[in-house]
């Protein structure tokens, strides 16, 4: 009898399941950490209510979450957790794993020491590449929302860079370090946001970065470790798109490009997808113009370098780019995810499909990062909500996408 009530109740699990095509991996209440012993953290140091998650990638047996040092009491802004490649929706059934755990920091404590400019300060942004490094863009500058949520100011502690680790079979190595100039990513001004890499070879490297607080791109070219920046009206806020409601909470946000996607390898990375956070518009841009070195000297895109795609549901604070060209993006207002897909050819947005939706599980999506096992992971974090936040419901959640059969924009189909 016991065993048939464990059927029945295997098989309605499945069945509702299936109708919302996702798991929640991970949940928290508050994000704590794995700090070591020797260090006792004070209040101003770790401020429980301040400290969310954004990004997220995953490579083999690791998932990478990023906390960015938005307002003071972070203590680490890039951490680990580990990720069970093979888990599918029935796994938790027969085996178990915590589902809020503390987050262990990356490379070590150590590097996420603030003040100090080798190590890790604000990280807005990583990607990983086929060669299994991890691609992390550090803001340098701290304490961004102090100066709306506290009447502060920001801490404009280092230059902005890109560090780049080897995390192949468990390592944590840190290979290059790339400081951008500071007329590409002013130490005062920029907010560097996202993060597209298009790699032909370990060396022959572009990597596409929104500035959304610029509203700009820098294009950084890894062979040749220079950096420059493209601008184009599109990239700025649009003034009607300002204002919006996240699950009846009014949000006012201008950040320009914020939200960008590369075209796979299947079409040679040829396209950069890309909106603003405020703004409900698609737009995309043939790569080769980023690339254009004389850019260095000007850094404006001509007005018919960027193609108008039309509009989307609603603000997005995060894409993903598929091997087979379908793009994954959050819809802030209606608290879901959705897909469209792309080509070449595309000069106006077609079907838009509703992947997910939940008035629970997706408030204000924000980070995608695909396992390279057919599923995407994608965080949740009430951002709209930030200091807010009730800290005895669960706030911040990495949920797992199933079923879209694609991997990383990188791969062959």
């Amino acid at each position: 009898m016991k065993l048939e009530r464990l059927v029945v109740t295997l098989l309605s699990l499945s069945t509702v399941q299936c109708l919302w095509y996702y798991d929640v991996y991970y949940k928290w209440k508050t994000i704590e950490y794995n700090i070591p012993p020797y260090v006792q953290l004070n209040s101003s140091a770790y401020e429980p209510r301040n400290n969310i998650i954004s990004q997220v990638k995953i490579y083999e047996n690791r998932m990478w979450i990023t906390t960015p040092s938005y307002l003071r009491g972070v203590p680490v802004t890039l951490s680990t957790l580990p990720y069970n490649p093979k888990y599918h929706w029935w796994t938790p059934f027969f085996t178990l794993h915590d589902q809020s755990p503390k987050l262990q920091p990356f490379p070590s404590y150590e590097m996420n020491k603030m003040g100090d400019c080798n190590a890790l300060q604000l990280v807005s942004a990583i990607e990983i590449d086929q060669f299994g490094r991890l691609w992390v863009i550090d803001v340098g500058r701290v304490y961004l929302l102090e100066q709306y949520e506290m009447s502060g100011t920001a801490l404009n502690l280092c230059p902005a860079k890109l560090m780049i680790f080897d995390v192949r079979s468990g390592r944590s190595k840190l290979l290059s370090t790339y400081t951008f100039p500071d007329d590409v990513a002013p130490s005062s001004s920029s907010f560097l946001k996202g993060l597209q890499l298009a790699c032909e070879t370990r060396d022959d490297c572009w990597a596409f970065i929104p500035d959304s607080n610029l509203t700009r791109i820098v294009v950084y070219d890894h062979k040749n470790r220079q950096s420059w920046t493209a601008e184009h009206p599109s990239m700025k806020p649009d003034p009607y798109k300002i204002h919006f409601l996240v699950n009846g909470v009014p949000v006012v946000t201008a950040l320009g490009i914020n939200s960008i996607a590369l075209a796979p390898k299947k079409y040679d990375f040829s396209e950069l997808y890309f909106s603003p956070l405020a703004s409900t518009t698609l737009y995309k841009i043939q790569t080769e113009c980023l690339k254009n070195s004389a850019l260095k000297q000007n850094g404006t895109l001509r007005m018919d370098d960027v193609i108008d795609l039309g509009e989307i549901p609603g603000q997005s604070d995060g894409f993903a780019m598929s091997s087979k060209g379908e793009l994954f993006y959050g819809n802030l207002p209606d608290n879901s995810i959705l897909s469209t897909d792309t080509s070449p050819e595309l000069t106006e947005i077609d079907e838009q499909k509703t992947v997910a939706r939940s008035d629970i599980d997706f408030l204000w999506p924000d980070g995608f990062g695909f396992d390279g096992k057919g599923k995407l992971a994608v965080t949740t974090t009430k951002f709209h909500l930030r200091q807010r936040t009730d800290p005895e419901d669960y706030n911040f959640r990495v949920v797992i996408l199933r079923h879209t059969g694609h991997v990383y924009s990188y791969n062959h189909c």
